[in-house]
């Protein structure tokens, strides 16, 4: 009860900001609709805008990890007397941000979830194919960014039973779009990496 009297508010306002963030990304479903199946080539342009918004959102990220590590720190040296639960609303109202930040970057980009997650799957794609050894030589640098990703990814499905094999929630794209998609990420590899520390 005390939890509930304590934290309700800031819950209720985490609650409140996730279904309005829905909402607005179930709205951007229907101003921009987006058929994954229907792909056979690749827009450079619209992926172009996808890895920014995912550059974008992980700076938020890292940020607000940043943040309450900082917190953390400070709390555990005694530099801050905030106490716990002064600690947990200022963790709770971080990341209340964090949808609706996911559902402006969106609108921004007139952009569906649906097409950034279509984006995303070719984006982990090229990333496979360059750990295999088959991808175009100037994403070199960015190689083991898939083999890191899939070894968080097995470790989530060890925990959440049901989870599909990360090539099979990958799918398949032609060779032209994985191609137009590498050429688009050799232009600006900074920009691919600052997105993938967030896998």
């Amino acid at each position: 009860m005390f939890l509930a009297w304590e934290f309700g508010a800031d819950i209720r306002a985490l609650q409140a900001q996730a279904q309005a963030a829905l909402a607005s990304l179930n709205a951007l479903d229907t101003s921009y609709p987006f058929d994954p199946a229907a792909q056979t080539s690749l827009d450079t342009e619209r992926f172009a805008v996808a890895l920014e918004v995912r550059a974008q959102l992980a700076d938020e990220l890292v940020q607000l990890g940043d943040d309450m590590e900082e917190l953390q720190r400070k709390e555990d040296s005694g530099e801050s007397d905030i106490g716990w639960r002064q600690m947990v609303h200022r963790m709770i109202g971080s990341v209340t941000g964090i949808m609706p930040g996911f559902a402006d970057k969106l609108t921004a980009a007139k952009m569906s979830w649906p097409e950034f997650a279509w984006h995303t799957r070719v984006l982990w794609s090229v990333l496979y194919r360059v750990d295999i050894g088959v991808g175009e030589p100037g994403l070199e640098p960015l190689r083991n960014s898939y083999t890191t990703f899939k070894t968080k990814y097995d470790a989530l499905r060890r925990d959440q039973k049901g989870l599909p094999e990360l090539r099979d929630l990958l799918g398949e794209f032609p060779p032209a779009v994985l191609s137009s998609a590498a050429e688009v990420m050799g232009r600006d590899l900074q920009l691919v990496k600052q997105g993938l520390r967030v896998p």
